[in-house]
């Protein structure tokens, strides 16, 4: 265990003990030893400003140092999950770079399955226009992780003009609540 905390009170003591010790009391020290005692308290005085200056600078890099700590912890971690991120990712494309050829319907349905889990989105759908643009029909929905192949669903855009006008802008639409 740590001694206590030496003040400058305790310090003053100390000096005003060894002074009874020497001189018997403070008013028997001799003239010419005053300058040398004022020297000592000086001292004493300094070496309390610095120990306190010390104390500051170690809790201030102390402080900096658990910060630093901590950013570095959650720029780990932020690493960590961005590696195990990409090797999902490429698991995925692996499994789809391997897909069989063949049925269309079928590769439809993994390509948006792997894409959902990959986007970590619980609803996914492909939908396909008519030549002119007038309406979608569904050929895969994932809901929740199950696919349903609904080739008969279809979407006209006179029911959903702006949807659709959206559409004529961007191919791909991240669309929060469709039902």
């Amino acid at each position: 265990p740590r001694s206590p905390k030496a003040g400058p009170r305790s310090k003053e003591r100390l000096l005003r003990r060894q002074i009874r010790k020497f001189f018997g009391d403070v008013a028997n020290v001799p003239p010419e030893c005053a300058a040398f005692l004022r020297a000592i308290e000086d001292a004493y005085q300094q070496y309390e400003d610095d120990h306190a200056m010390l104390e500051r600078s170690l809790d201030l890099s102390s402080r900096e140092l658990l910060q630093a700590n901590s950013e570095l912890r959650a720029s780990v971690q932020a690493q960590r999950q961005r590696t195990e991120q990409i090797v999902r990712h490429h698991a995925a494309l692996h499994e789809l770079a391997v897909l069989t050829p063949g049925d269309l319907a079928e590769s439809i349905a993994r390509i948006t399955e792997v894409a959902s889990s990959m986007l970590e989105v619980t609803r996914s759908g492909v939908w396909f226009f008519d030549v002119r643009r007038t309406r979608m029909r569904c050929e895969c929905l994932i809901h929740e992780n199950v696919v349903t192949r609904r080739p008969g669903i279809e979407i006209l855009a006179s029911d959903f003009p702006r949807y659709f006008a959206a559409l004529s802008e961007s191919l791909t639409l991240a669309v929060g609540d469709a039902r």
